[in-house]
């Protein structure tokens, strides 16, 4: 007897057959390149100090850590980065203080986040603590076994380390395959992985109940001035979500 087709089966070959193709040029494209896929996203960080007050009682200790939020890519101060915006936003939602602080290895890939974040001092008095993964693992090539070993170690970490009380938010690795120089196929690549990725996160956040997977607006179109990224936008769009996220759990709790 022949067994019927599985429905959606000739629609799935086609895709099996370039992840197939991808995985095998994959590492050769990421040895070519160096480090990391060329992208118009690329831009330096702010030098001055990351971390900051908003004056007022009661107050929520916040971290952003990793990727371009905790690097605060492509901005000249902190002050413009996701955390401070959200330390601004949660201040004006809830009445309350906010201490804040961003933290990001140079490369903002997530295996550089775990030194710094391992080492912090006074981690446990933080309340809410977003780990930002990023877009430079995809842009990098980083395997996805070891992207999962990375972030399930950082996220077993959080479990012990941090507050029991603390909100710990993954936040989703946003597609930034429109932005770079690769060709079609590559670049649908790179789209590829960042659902990959995702999928990775939301599985390791699943059987982590102190851990809440957030999807974030995506770069637009008209985050482009003059065909240069303006950062300042999209972080302004980060923390406004994340504002949502973080004052939902406090009346939940």
């Amino acid at each position: 007897m022949t067994t019927p087709a599985s429905p959606g089966g000739s629609a799935r070959a086609p895709r099996i057959i370039r992840r197939s193709i991808l995985g095998l040029l994959r590492p050769i494209v990421a040895l070519g390149l160096g480090t990391a896929a060329p992208t118009r996203l690329a831009s330096a960080g702010p030098g001055d100090a990351p971390h900051g007050s908003i004056d007022g009682s009661n107050r929520l200790h916040v971290l952003v850590v990793g990727g371009i939020s905790g690097s605060a890519r492509g901005i000249p101060t902190f002050d413009l980065g996701v955390a401070a915006q959200l330390a601004q936003s949660l201040a004006s939602a809830t009445g309350r203080g906010v201490d804040w602080e961003s933290l990001s290895d140079e490369n903002a890939k997530l295996a550089g986040t775990a030194p710094p974040l391992r080492s912090l001092p006074g981690l446990a008095s933080f309340d809410v603590i977003v780990l930002s993964p990023g877009s430079a693992d995809v842009l990098g090539f980083t395997p996805f076994r070891r992207w999962r070993a990375e972030l399930i170690g950082l996220l077993d970490f959080l479990a012990t380390a941090a507050s029991r009380a603390a909100l710990i938010v993954v936040t989703a690795v946003p597609d930034v395959s429109p932005h770079v120089q690769l060709g079609p196929l590559l670049s649908a690549g790179l789209a590829v992985d960042s659902t990959e990725f995702n999928a990775i996160a939301v599985e390791a956040c699943a059987v982590r109940h102190r851990a809440q997977f957030v999807a974030l607006p995506a770069p637009a179109a008209s985050d482009f001035v003059d065909g240069v990224f303006n950062y300042r936008g999209l972080y302004r769009r980060w923390s406004d979500s994340l504002r949502d996220v973080v004052v939902a759990h406090l009346r939940s709790v």
